[in-house]
């Protein structure tokens, strides 16, 4: 029974090691059980949505090199839908860059209607907006 609990667990636990930061337990779960890559929080975040608004790129390229969506959608109303809204939203540069340079789409518009160009507006987020811009972004 303890270990049905432990591994009811182990999505939250990734979700929360992808939004502190943590590589090496993010490895592990990932080690432990490869489906976790897709793990939901509240809102359907996935533990790379986690990464990228808490910019954290060495744990959003683990997430990536495990198969995670980089065009998973979530139903965050405040930074959502991808991750690179996400990134863009947070002013994550380096995770927009990681995002990017892995094909994230960067004209996804989310249900409010905003490109990750868009949501860099939020916290004048201007490294992000220029990386953005100088990939095509509108």
């Amino acid at each position: 029974m303890a270990a049905d609990s432990q591994n009811q667990n182990l999505p939250k636990l990734i979700i929360k090691a992808a939004k502190t930061g943590d590589a090496d337990a993010v490895r592990k779960l990932l080690e432990a059980d490869k489906s976790l890559v897709n793990a939901r929080d509240t809102d359907n975040s996935t533990p790379l949505h986690c990464a990228s608004w808490k910019g954290h790129p060495e744990v959003a390229a683990i997430l990536l090199d495990s198969g995670a969506d980089i065009n998973a959608k979530n139903t965050n109303d405040h930074w959502g839908d991808t991750p690179l809204h996400a990134a863009a939203h947070g002013g994550q540069k380096a995770v927009a860059e990681i995002l990017i340079a892995r094909g994230a789409d960067i004209n996804a518009v989310n249900p409010a209607g905003n490109t990750p160009l868009k949501e860099t507006e939020a916290h004048k987020a201007t490294a992000v907006a220029n990386l953005l811009k100088k990939h095509g972004a509108s």
